[in-house]
C-alpha cells in the first residue's frame, strides 16, 4: 500500500476508518458536545442560538417519518442576511447520487404543509397549533404507529406499548408499596391511554391517533413517571421493557410538543414564519468510486506510528491482544476497505457541511447547528469537531465502517479530506495506546443512538408540573431527561460509592458516612463547583446519562428513607437505599442525607480492590429479587 500521503484522501480515510473499527468499534460511550464561542456567535443573526438548536433538533426528529435506516436525515438552518429568509437545509444519507430523491420529495411536501400553517401563526389562534399538530401526525403516522407497536413489519417487531402499560397497571394494582398522589395520577392516565389505544385499533383513523398521542403526552407529564416505571421489579417487567416503555412515552409525546414548540416559536419570532425547505443533494462527482479502489491495502501500514513514537506497533502483538489470527485480520481489514470504497454512504451531516462550505449562497449566514434524527456517529462527530464552526448536540460513540467523505478531486475538497485523514491517523495512535494499556479491545454496550434534546421555551410560556388531575396546563414544560435528576442548589455531592463489574458480575460499594445498617466505611472526596452546585469530578462533566461506564463516576445525595435513581451496569440495575434507623437511640437519627458515588470498575480494578476485602463484593448472579441486604 502506498503511504497515506500519496493516497487519494478518500482511500486514506477508508483505510483509517477500517483500522479504527478493527481496533475499537465503539471507542467511547455516548456524550454531549459543549458549545464553543465560535458556534454560539450572534452578530448579524436574527435567531437566538438556543432557538436555532431546538428548531434543528425538532425538524430533524420530524424528518424521520418512518422506520428506514437507509435514509437517516439531518437538518441545519440557512439564515438570510437581515432576516430576509430562513432555509431549512435537509439531507439524507446517500449511497449514490439521487438515490433518495423520492424520500426528499415526500419530506418536502410534508414540511411545506407545516410551514404554510406556521406562516399564519401571528394571528394568535390556537387553531393553527392544532392544525400544525394534525399536519405532523399526517406526515409521521407510520413512524408513530411503529413506535407504539401498533403496526408490525419484518423490520419492526416491537411489542405494543398497550401491553407494556397493561403489565404496569397489573403490577401497581397488586402492589401496596409506593402509594402516592403521583402514582394514582399515573395509573389514571395509563388507563386512559389504554382506552385510547383500543379506540385507534377499532377505528384506525387520524383523529383517534391524535387523541392517543395527546393521552401519552399527558401520561408523560406525571412527575417522575420514569421513576415510577423503574420501581417495577425485573421479575414483573424486564429492564429492557421498562426502558422501551419510557423511551416510547418520551418519543411519542414529542410529536405533540413539537407542534406547540413550532407554533409558539413562529408566533414569537417572525423569521420562523418564513421557513422554506431546501433539499440538499451533492453532485455525481461526490460519489466517485474510482479513487484507489484497485490498489492494495495493508493493515500493518495502516496502524503504523504517525506521532513519531519510537516503539514500532507490532501487528502480531495487536492481533494477540485482539485474539485474532494475523492472516484473518489482514483479510478482514482489506475486505472492509474495499467494501467501504464500493458501498459506503455519505452521511447527511457531512453532506450539509460540504454544502455550507462550498455551495451556500453568498448572502447567507453560516448555520450554527446541525442535527440528525439520531445522535451523530463517531466519524461524523469528529469531522464536525474538526470543522469547528458548526455545533452538533450529541455523539453516540459508534464507528460505522461504511462511511465516506465526498470524493471530488478539486483542491478544496482534497484539502478538507486530507485534514480529516490526518485527524483519523492521530486517533489510530490513540487507539493503539489504549489497546496496549488495557491489554484488550475497548468494548461498550451498543449505544442508544436516538436521544431527545430538550426544547428551548420562553420563560413566559413555562408552567409548573404537578401530578394532580386538576393540574395547571403543563403543555409547555421543558422536557427533562428522566435519567438526569435536577439537583437542588443546596445539594452537596461527595465521591463515596464504587460499583465494579468484575467480569460483569461483581459489585463493590463504599458509602460516605454509614450504610443503611449504620456500619461505617471508607470515604473518598473530590468535588468541584459548577453553577453553585458542588459535584464530583468526572472525566466528562457533560455526560447526561445514568448508564455506568468505565473510568467515570456518578455522584448524588439521597435523603433518609429514600432510594436513588437506577444506574445501569450492563444487564444489572444498581440502586442505593438510605433506610431509616429503627432505633430511636441511633446516632444517625438526625442524619438527613447520604452522599454516594457509583463507579463501574474493570476486572483488573476489581482484582486490585479484592485483596483482603471479599466483603466488598457480591456476585450478581447469586442475587434474587431486588434486595442485597446491608444497604449494598
Amino acid at each position: 500500500m502506498a503511504s497515506p500521503e500519496l493516497c487519494h484522501p478518500t482511500k486514506s480515510c477508508a483505510e483509517s476508518i477500517a483500522a479504527l473499527h478493527f481496533l475499537h468499534p465503539i471507542p467511547v460511550q455516548p456524550f454531549s458536545n459543549p458549545v464553543t464561542d465560535v458556534q454560539r456567535r450572534s452578530i448579524h443573526y436574527t435567531l437566538p442560538f438556543e432557538v436555532e438548536r431546538s428548531l434543528c433538533s425538532t425538524l430533524a426528529f420530524l424528518a424521520y417519518p418512518k422506520d428506514d435506516s437507509n435514509n437517516i436525515p439531518a437538518v441545519c438552518l440557512e439564515e438570510g442576511a437581515g432576516g430576509a429568509y430562513l432555509n431549512v437545509l435537509l439531507a439524507v444519507n446517500q449511497h449514490k447520487c439521487n438515490s433518495n430523491s423520492c424520500v426528499l420529495e415526500k419530506l418536502k411536501k410534508g414540511f411545506k404543509e407545516i410551514f404554510s400553517l406556521l406562516a399564519d401563526a401571528d394571528d394568535g389562534s390556537l387553531a393553527i397549533e392544532n392544525k400544525v399538530f394534525g399536519a405532523i401526525v399526517s406526515m409521521c403516522s407510520a413512524r408513530i404507529l411503529s413506535r407504539l407497536g401498533l403496526i408490525r413489519s419484518r423490520n419492526n417487531q416491537r411489542r405494543p406499548v398497550k401491553e407494556d402499560l397493561q403489565d404496569t397497571l397489573g403490577y401497581f394494582g397488586r402492589s401496596a408499596a409506593y402509594k402516592s398522589a403521583g402514582l394514582y395520577s399515573f395509573i389514571d392516565r395509563t388507563k386512559e391511554v389504554v382506552k385510547l389505544a383500543d379506540s385507534w385499533i377499532k377505528h384506525r383513523r387520524q383523529p383517534e391517533l391524535e387523541e392517543l398521542i395527546k393521552g401519552i403526552r399527558h401520561l408523560g407529564q406525571v412527575e417522575n413517571f420514569h421513576d415510577l416505571i423503574n420501581t417495577i421489579p425485573s421479575k414483573e417487567m424486564n429492564p429492557s421493557s421498562r426502558a422501551h416503555l419510557i423511551n416510547t412515552i418520551k418519543k411519542v409525546a414529542r410529536y405533540r410538543e413539537a407542534a406547540r414548540f413550532l407554533y409558539r416559536t413562529a408566533k414569537k419570532i417572525p423569521l420562523t414564519r418564513k421557513m422554506h425547505l431546501v433539499p440538499v443533494q451533492l453532485s455525481p462527482e461526490s460519489f466517485n468510486r474510482d479513487f484507489g479502489i484497485d490498489s492494495t491495502s495493508d493493515l500493518q501500514t495502516a496502524i503504523s506510528p504517525v506521532d513519531g513514537a519510537k516503539e514500532k506497533k507490532n501487528l502480531e502483538l495487536v492481533c494477540q491482544l485482539l485474539k485474532i489470527d494475523k492472516d484473518q485480520a489482514d483479510r478482514q481489514f482489506t475486505g472492509q476497505v474495499r467494501k467501504t470504497m464500493q458501498e459506503a454512504k455519505i452521511h447527511a451531516e457531512i453532506q450539509l457541511l460540504y454544502y455550507c462550505e462550498f455551495y451556500m449562497r453568498p448572502d447567507a449566514l453560516l448555520p450554527r447547528v446541525v442535527c440528525s434524527s439520531k445522535d451523530a456517529c463517531w466519524l461524523c462527530n469528529e469531522f464536525i469537531l474538526m470543522y469547528e464552526k458548526i455545533h452538533t448536540p450529541r455523539c453516540h460513540g459508534r464507528i460505522y465502517p461504511g462511511w465516506q467523505l465526498p470524493a471530488r478531486n478539486e483542491h478544496e475538497y482534497r484539502n478538507l479530506a486530507t485534514r480529516y485523514s490526518t485527524r483519523l491517523r492521530g486517533h489510530i495512535s490513540i487507539g493503539l495506546k489504549t489497546l496496549f494499556r488495557r491489554g484488550k479491545r475497548t468494548t461498550y454496550l451498543t449505544p442508544n443512538e436516538s436521544t431527545l434534546l430538550s426544547l428551548q421555551w420562553s420563560r413566559s410560556t413555562l408552567h409548573i408540573v404537578t401530578s394532580s388531575p386538576d393540574a395547571l396546563d403543563t403543555s409547555s414544560i421543558i422536557e427533562q431527561d428522566p435519567h438526569e435528576p435536577v439537583l437542588p442548589a443546596e445539594v452537596l455531592v461527595h465521591e463515596s460509592t464504587s460499583v465494579g463489574n468484575g467480569k460483569g458480575k461483581e459489585i463493590a460499594t463504599e458509602m460516605d458516612g454509614r450504610t443503611s445498617d449504620a456500619s461505617p466505611v471508607h470515604t473518598r472526596e473530590s468535588t468541584e463547583k459548577l453553577d453553585g452546585i458542588s459535584v464530583a469530578e468526572t472525566s466528562n462533566p457533560i455526560q447526561s446519562s445514568l448508564t455506568l461506564e468505565l473510568g467515570r463516576t456518578k455522584s448524588r445525595e439521597i435523603r433518609m428513607g429514600k432510594t436513588s435513581s437506577l444506574y445501569k451496569a450492563g444487564p444489572l440495575d444498581v440502586q442505593i437505599e438510605y433506610a431509616e434507623s429503627s432505633s430511636p437511640e441511633s446516632p444517625d437519627r438526625h442524619r438527613k442525607k447520604l452522599s454516594y458515588t457509583v463507579e463501574l470498575l474493570s476486572p483488573e480494578e476489581v482484582e486490585e480492590l479484592r485483596h483482603g476485602r471479599e466483603d466488598l463484593f457480591v456476585d450478581a448472579e447469586l442475587l434474587e429479587g431486588e434486595s442485597w441486604g446491608n444497604g449494598t
